[in-house]
């Protein structure tokens, strides 16, 4: 081994115990890089093949692979600190750092290799020594421009960069500024607190909310202050999840100055500010939702036992609720009817039923007690009472209709039975009253009959007694009454049958009568009455229509009550005409 490689080695060894007893830093990485120099001055001997720089020993004759070895060893020792000393700027992560390594590479390798190439093609002949050397000359300008050229943009961008930080630090710092301003103004509660310490902020939304102004506040225990009390745990519990975890999120209940129980969605996060770990909580007033949550499960609690079908719809007429009477009643469960048609329901012969109802809910009106017909699961219908009310959200837009249907089979059935046992009574009422009037018409008929012969009786005995009669007509005005004392003895036994008469079912004797004989016998009962106004009874007989059958007795009365009655409303001096006349086979 030459002198060269010997004080080569004899330097790295001095640079590594300088390391080792930790004192100046850079002396032992000035020796490195001696070494580093030295060797590779030889390697670049042998590749230019420049015998001055390999082959004299005494001043820089290294083997090949010794000075290879030697270079490595330096870069070696010189990266034993290289955080430290003059390689801090070549190891920093930063923008220098990083542009003194590519820059540093450049200018060691590039006129490296372009000597080489230099020394090679003069070697060769290619060129002489004056163009080489200036090829080589404005190859190394050309490499020193561009390396100096990007290194200066680099540093340009790592300024700008800088300069955006900055800005953005700026931005950042008025951004809190901004932000305490708001967190001051705001009506949201909002309040720091040290842990383990007192409030150090609280705006105006907490002075609202708690009733406590920000003197009262100020360095007080918030936890002791509004009394927290967290749903799920106690607030030490969590408080230590806080610390923990950095953040916790959940509902308190806080007590305010007034002695209000105030419930508030609560979202608490440390924060750092100047070098203090504070808890950042911002709060939510839930209370009202609460209470309106309560509002609802009461409802719900109704809705869901009552005995009524409950069921919610679209305005397309889609079921998005049902309750257990809606189950009870149509027999459907929720889940087979939910987000199906309502027309499901409906029979098939009211098609048009539902579309004007969700009319009527579209335009807002409410549809009250409106009776109609429904299907069952299994088939049967009933009858049903439907009330439906449309359902508006928050903007006052119609979005659905709630319907409350009540099965009235059993109120309709007994409807029907009341209504059909007032019928049967009102035609009872209407039968008795006809019993009754038939009973004054027969009582009316009865008096009139039993009266008409009495009259001929009373009539042909006064004539008979007052001696005004010749023993011809004697003997006739005995037999009409002798006539007529036995067709009141008939009527009288007519009369006791009473259940036949008050039906209309007279018992009729039928045999073959000459109706001119009775009828002039009838006509002479009622004589005396018509001479009695002077009235002339004239007889217009048809002999053709003189043999029928019938009851003699019956057909007595019936030409009584006719002439009877003609004599009756004709006035005094006037005519009476009997006529009696054959038409085909009627008289």
């Amino acid at each position: 081994m030459g002198p060269p490689a010997c004080i080569c080695f004899i330097l790295a060894g001095t640079a590594l115990l300088l390391f080792h007893t930790r004192r100046a830093i850079r002396l032992p990485q000035v020796l490195a890089i001696c070494v580093c120099v030295w060797a590779l001055l030889a390697i670049t001997g042998y590749v230019y093949q420049a015998q001055e720089l390999y082959e004299v020993a005494h001043h820089t004759g290294i083997a090949l692979p010794t000075a290879i070895a030697l270079f490595v060893l330096g870069l070696g020792v010189l990266g034993t600190r290289v955080g430290s000393g003059i390689t801090t700027v070549l190891s920093g992560a930063n923008e220098a750092g990083v542009t003194a390594r590519r820059l540093l590479l450049v200018v060691v390798a590039g006129p490296f290799l372009l000597g080489w190439l230099h020394v090679l093609g003069q070697r060769l002949g290619y060129y002489d020594l004056g163009f080489g050397t200036a090829v080589l000359i404005l190859s190394i300008i050309s490499i020193f421009t561009a390396a100096v050229w990007r290194g200066a943009g680099r540093l340009s961008k790592a300024e700008r960069s800088r300069a955006a930080v900055e800005s953005e630090l700026r931005e950042k710092e008025q951004g809190m500024s901004r932000q305490a301003s708001l967190i001051e103004l705001s009506y949201e509660p909002i309040f720091t607190w040290q842990l383990d310490g007192g409030i150090l902020e609280w705006n105006k939304g907490c002075e609202q909310l708690y009733g406590y102004d920000r003197d009262q506040a100020m360095g007080r225990i918030s936890h002791e202050l509004l009394k927290t009390e967290s749903h799920l745990s106690s607030a030490n519990e969590y408080q230590d999840e806080l610390k923990r975890d950095g953040q916790w999120s959940g509902v308190l209940r806080h007590i305010a100055s007034d002695g209000r129980e105030v419930w508030v969605e609560s979202r608490q996060q440390i924060i750092d500010s100047d070098g203090k770990r504070v808890v950042l909580e911002t709060n939510r007033d839930i209370t009202e939702e609460l209470r309106g949550e309560e509002s609802r499960a009461r409802l719900a609690a109704i809705v869901a036992s009552s005995n009524d079908a409950i069921i919610g719809k679209t305005l397309e007429g889609i079921i998005t609720n049902w309750n257990e009477g809606a189950r009870r009643i149509f027999g459907y469960s929720e889940e087979e009817v939910v987000g199906k048609s309502v027309n499901i329901l409906i029979p098939e012969e009211r098609p048009d039923e539902e579309p004007a109802i969700i009319e009527r809910l579209k335009r807002g009106e409410r549809v009250d007690h409106y009776q109609t017909v429904r299907v069952r699961k299994d088939g049967r219908r009933i009858d049903i009472s439907l009330t439906i009310s449309p359902i508006r959200n928050s903007l006052g837009q119609i979005v659905g209709a709630s319907k409350i249907a009540r099965d009235i089979s059993e109120s309709k059935r007994l409807q029907e039975e009341r209504e059909r046992l007032l019928a049967k009574e009102q035609s009872a009422r209407e039968q008795a009253e006809m019993a009754n009037r038939v009973k004054d018409e027969f009582v009316a008929t009865v008096s009139h009959e039993l009266r008409t012969p009495l009259n001929a009786i009373l009539g042909w005995s006064s004539m008979l007694l007052g001696g005004k009669l010749k023993d011809a007509d004697s003997r006739r005005a005995l037999e009409t009454i002798e006539r007529n004392a036995r067709s009141q003895a008939q009527l009288i036994e007519d009369i006791l049958d009473v259940s036949r008469s008050i039906s209309g079912k007279l018992r009729l004797d039928l045999k073959a009568v000459e109706l001119i004989s009775v009828i002039r016998a009838a006509v002479d009962a009622v004589r005396p009455a018509a001479e009695k106004k002077d009235i002339q009874l004239q007889l217009l007989l048809d002999p053709a229509a003189d043999h029928v059958r019938a009851d003699p007795t019956r057909m007595q009365q019936i030409i009584w009550n006719l002439v009877a009655n003609a004599i009756k409303f004709t006035p005094k001096g006037g005519s009476v005409q009997v006529r009696l006349d054959r038409f085909e086979s009627k008289v």
